[in-house]
């Protein structure tokens, strides 16, 4: 009997989890994140250890030995958790049970790093100093209290026996940890609280585009499948929060840029082959009926990169380019519903290129992104005398990715920009057009998606371990809510789903993600 229960608690065929991170308050699925309840676990991806191997344990038979836990995707919440350890602890080599003993740990977020010494108590009786041949009476506890402060998405654990403790601590090797007839073994942090689910999709075709429909619905633009042309039978959806299909509409050419307009939707296609021929299409789309009335500019195109409206008999504006300069000319284009007619309006960018985003403000004025400019500008078109401002924005002129903007009620305007692992909000005041940078913390390395506003500002960000989620920022706290493991080279998409909650898409693939974020939103603070 007490050989193969030996091998059960040392051998490689133990199984379950040792190192997870358990959280309290909101935490979104991820591929290693378990539910237990209330309570959740999320192993580390990975595990190195120095000391001796005996089967599938490591021992650290002395302070310089130690054991490192990697763990990503851990919602940045500024609460705290507990730090809990059930280790297999012995007074030496071939030691007895019962024994107990202080180890020294240290937990490295975001470039900081903090020590801590936890007390491991085993109330395992009697306490032996001689082998117990199987392993009975190692196990021992200890726990330890840890600011939320001290957390980032990404984090290591290092723990060792501490100096002059006498005791030998034995870990596993393997990150996924295991669970025997001890019990569980391993180091976790530990919480309680509610815990909304992410929910995983996946829909027929590769996302083009997505735009917020009624709450908590979502308009997806779908291509046939992926790397398909443009071309007649695109089509855009409205899916539900449970993932059903509430309607189809057709959207010939779509390229996935959307507007609503009460009870229609402007689609913005693209027909031609190459930037040399291509030709802007304007589908203003009858939900209730799914009729669709095309309209065509007749400028010669090199691209377009947004769409917004105010509805009604207001204009329909769109971002663009024509053929010209190194990038293409900066153009405004302007559709009248009541005519029909087109009004292209050059915007004076620094460097040209197309414009990649729009947002209206009241005034009315609009927004406009030119990224190969590394300008945002405001577009008053009451002014005839000086109708723009142009803002070159706070971020080094190349390499680098803006994207998206979003007009706020404090009367700012916000974009993102992503480069050479940095990530930051470009916040604009929209009266005087200065601009200043926010960059996110350390552990992000790249972004895509968004900015959108639900009560934080959102993107859609990945971790230097590569996990990708919602990153937030209000009151100048930053909010990460884990999502899935980050597809190398993907570009993410990022819409509102009524109050605190996120819609996250994969585009050029099928897959979509509804992301609860209460209790952050409205009322979070961190």
């Amino acid at each position: 009997m007490l050989a193969p229960l030996r091998r059960s608690v040392l051998g490689a065929t133990v199984t379950a989890a040792l190192a997870a991170l358990m959280l309290p308050g909101v935490v979104a699925a991820s591929p290693t994140l378990r539910s237990h309840g209330p309570v959740w676990t999320l192993d580390p991806v990975s595990v190195s250890a120095t000391g001796t191997r005996i089967g599938a344990f490591v021992w650290l038979r002395s302070p310089l030995a130690s054991a490192t836990w990697s763990f990503t995707g851990i919602p940045a919440q500024g609460a705290p958790v507990y730090l809990n350890l059930w280790l297999l602890v012995t007074n030496g080599p071939d030691g007895g049970s019962g024994h107990g003993g202080p180890v020294t740990g240290r937990l490295a977020c975001r470039g900081k790093s903090h020590g801590f010494e936890v007390t491991m108590l085993n109330l395992f009786r009697p306490v032996t100093s001689a082998y117990t041949v199987d392993g009975t009476g190692y196990l021992a506890w200890g726990s330890r209290r840890i600011p939320g402060s001290w957390l980032a998405p990404d984090c290591t654990l290092t723990l060792h026996p501490a100096s002059g403790s006498g005791i030998d601590v034995g870990v596993p090797a393997a990150p996924a940890g295991y669970r025997g007839m001890l019990g569980s073994i391993g180091a976790f942090l530990a919480g309680t609280g509610a815990v909304p689910r992410v929910t995983a999709l996946s829909l027929p075709g590769a996302i083009l585009g997505v735009h917020r429909g009624p709450a908590p619905d979502l308009w997806v633009a779908l291509a046939r499948s992926p790397g398909a042309g443009r071309g007649p039978d695109e089509r855009i959806v409205e899916v539900s929060a449970s993932g059903g299909t509430v309607t189809t509409l057709p959207a010939p050419y779509a390229t996935g840029l959307m507007a609503l307009d009460y009870g229609s939707l402007y689609s913005v296609g693209m027909t031609g082959t190459n930037y040399t021929n291509w030709r802007i299409l304007l589908d203003r789309i009858v939900i209730a009926s799914r009729k669709v009335r095309s309209r065509e500019w007749s400028g010669v195109a090199a691209g377009a990169g947004a769409v917004a409206t105010y509805g009604g008999s207001n204009p329909v504006w769109i971002g663009a380019s024509e053929i010209g300069g190194a990038y293409g000319e900066s153009y405004l284009v302007r559709y009248d519903p009541g005519s029909g007619a087109f009004h292209p309006v050059k915007v004076p960018t620094s460097a040209g290129g197309g414009v990649a985003a729009l947002a209206l403000s009241p005034g009315p004025h609009l927004w406009g992104l030119a990224p190969k400019s590394g300008q945002a500008f405001r577009y008053e078109p009451s002014n005839s005398a000086h109708p723009f401002l142009m803002v070159t924005l706070p971020v080094p002129t190349s390499p680098v990715a803006l994207s998206g903007l979003v007009w706020t009620p404090s009367h700012h305007v916000f974009s993102l920009a992503s480069w050479g692992g940095h990530v930051a909000f470009e916040d604009i005041d929209g009266h005087t057009g200065s601009a200043t940078a926010v960059s996110a913390p350390t552990s992000f390395v790249s972004a895509s998606g968004g900015p959108v506003l639900d009560g934080a500002m959102w993107t859609v960000a990945v971790t230097g371990a590569g996990m990708m989620g919602a990153l937030g920022l209000e009151s100048g706290q930053w909010h990460f809510v884990p999502v899935a493991r980050a597809t190398p080279g993907a570009t993410y998409l990022l819409a509102t789903s009524g109050p605190q909650a996120l819609w996250i898409a994969q585009e050029g693939s099928g897959r979509l993600w509804r992301v609860p974020i209460a209790p952050w939103g409205a009322t979070a603070r961190g």
